[in-house]
């Protein structure tokens, strides 16, 4: 009778590549859905800016046929967070005030409207051309959103 010293398993550089080519899986699995999750979250906040700037413009031009106070609605603009505010200048301190701070990798750029956006009573209306960016740091890409003189919002 022959006794046999062979074992049966796996050798130990066996697991170890079997588990380094699960960790590159991982990993590029990893950046794949975190780039795609950073960018998902910049595409619904750009809708969410869009909704509140329309918001803004639609109050001034409707708010003031129904409320006695004559005052058309704004935006004041920061580099990370924006507010609606209602007046002919933005006062901070102002109870009415609606801010909606931008999520940490979101930050605005570029901006040549100005710091203040007041939409005209009755036609909504800026006055001015411009434009501004909203740049994702996570994804390092950026949306531009412009607004012309008569107040039509677009995105690129």
């Amino acid at each position: 009778m022959k006794i046999s010293n062979k074992l049966n398993g796996f050798t130990l550089i066996e697991i170890l590549i079997v588990l380094g080519i699960s960790l590159i899986i991982f990993s590029v699995t990893w950046v794949i859905s975190s780039s795609s999750v950073a960018s998902n979250e910049s595409f619904s906040f750009t809708q969410r800016i869009l909704s509140d700037f329309r918001s803004a413009q639609f109050r001034s031009m409707f708010d003031s046929q129904t409320s006695t106070s004559q005052a058309p609605f704004g935006i004041h603009l920061e580099a990370n967070r924006y507010v609606i505010f209602r007046g002919t200048s933005y006062i901070e301190a102002a109870v009415d005030n609606i801010e909606t701070p931008l999520p940490d990798n979101l930050e605005i750029r570029n901006n040549t409207l100005g710091s203040d956006i007041i939409f005209t009573l009755s036609s909504g209306e800026i006055g001015i051309d411009g434009s501004f960016a909203l740049f994702n740091k996570a994804t390092n890409t950026q949306t531009i959103i412009q607004i012309n003189r008569l107040g039509i919002i677009q995105t690129n």
